[in-house]
């Protein structure tokens, strides 16, 4: 049996190691996941990213797979290819665009069928086993398989609030340069916790622009990172920028682009424009 599986990538509106809550923002970057069962019991993975030559760590793929082999008692493999529009380990929510993908389209193969959510809970747990994940990023998952923004408490898997924000543009800035999770002091985020409760506040208001420009600078201090780039797009025109996740790629949202994206390729930055993509525009 085959199936195939399509989920996007997201943008921080506010990073949730602060203190469990987080918001993320689907956009449309593409994932796409194409497996075939096979009697071994094995994974055979090829990974294609658009204009990326980077050898991809398989510990993900073989925790999806372990996670849905133990759950649903499989004892065969699968042939794996997975196509990705979303540079990876760069804060732009691969991890968890990868790990639905993966599990919506294995459990499909093997006659299992399961909603959005509880996939999404398959793929906090999935991560977390594969180490590729702080704090589980439950809010990643349910922006990435859904689309439209999330903002849920990670530790319980709970959703607090979520809704569609219209069309925008939005500029991706990012190096070739990674930042490895276990590089990450928690501790650092843990300090800024009360103030990421009030972007936390602003998002169950609507004003989650404001809450992204709060994670911006609450994000850059707990990382030790420049806010010169964001500064530079708010000064072009953005209506919101920051650290996307704990980066180094970082995000504007504007109405109009290219200032923005001409700033960033002068700071030496790769760009990518989208668009937010909501849960009525999906697949």
């Amino acid at each position: 049996m085959s199936s195939k599986a399509t989920t996007f990538g997201a943008i921080s509106v506010l990073n949730g190691i602060f203190n469990g809550i987080g918001c993320s923002l689907a956009v449309n970057l593409k994932v796409k996941v194409e497996v075939e069962t096979i009697e071994e019991p094995e994974v055979i993975t090829t990974i294609e990213i658009k204009n990326e030559n980077r050898k991809v760590d398989l510990k993900l793929v073989n925790s999806c797979y372990n996670l849905v082999k133990n759950k649903f008692e499989y004892n065969g493999g699968f042939r794996i290819k997975i196509y990705s529009e979303i540079p990876f380990s760069r804060g732009l929510k691969s991890s968890s665009a990868v790990g639905n993908a993966l599990i919506k389209a294995m459990t499909d193969a093997i006659g299992i069928k399961l909603g959005n959510f509880d996939i999404a809970r398959l793929c906090v747990e999935a991560c977390k086993a594969a180490g590729v994940t702080v704090t589980g990023a439950f809010d990643d998952a349910c922006a990435t398989i859904n689309g439209g923004l999330f903002l849920v408490d990670n530790y319980s898997l709970r959703i607090i609030s979520s809704y569609e924000v219209g069309l925008y543009k939005v500029i991706i800035g990012f190096t070739d340069s990674i930042r490895e999770k276990a590089s990450i002091n928690p501790d650092k985020f843990k300090l800024l916790s009360n103030l990421a409760f009030y972007a936390c506040k602003l998002i169950m208001k609507g004003k989650w622009l404001n809450a992204m420009n709060i994670n911006a600078f609450l994000s850059c201090a707990a990382l030790n990172d420049s806010l010169k780039p964001i500064i530079l797009a708010i000064e072009r025109g953005a209506l919101a920028s920051t650290l996307s996740g704990t980066g180094p790629s970082v995000v504007a949202i504007s109405d109009n682009p290219d200032p923005i994206a001409e700033i960033w390729k002068e700071f030496g930055m790769n760009v990518i424009i989208t668009e937010t993509l909501g849960s009525k525009s999906w697949n």
